[in-house]
């Protein structure tokens, strides 16, 4: 007979929703304590939770400055030429497909940078 884990703890089991009412009761000036004893929840998991809520960005920091090299209907034109070579079963790596995308901009004559 296979041993089957039997979980010991309920810990993580606390919904979204649960720590976004907590976070609305603290806007509204309730203090992060009382708010997480109320939801029945941990204090600091519930700072956490506001903390990374404030913060203003997501994903990726920018190091650089973004500047987009082909159009949207250009960039709509590569991706399905390079989805329809790979549904033609042809082995495409990301080498090759930064090299189709270079040549296809070089077509278009559209300035690209140099590295």
């Amino acid at each position: 007979m296979p041993r089957t884990y039997k979980r010991k703890t309920n810990r993580g089991n606390v919904s979204e929703a649960v720590f976004r009412r907590a976070a609305a009761d603290t806007q509204l000036g309730m203090s992060i304590r009382s708010a997480a004893f109320q939801h029945n929840i941990d204090r600091m998991t519930l700072t956490r939770f506001i903390q990374k809520e404030n913060k203003d960005h997501f994903g990726y920091k920018s190091l650089g400055k973004c500047k987009q090299i082909l159009t949207d209907s250009m960039e709509k034109d590569l991706d399905q030429h390079i989805k329809d070579m790979a549904n033609q079963y042809h082995g495409l790596s990301v080498e090759i497909c930064v090299q189709l995308a270079f040549e296809f901009a070089v077509k278009n004559s559209v300035n690209v940078p140099e590295n």
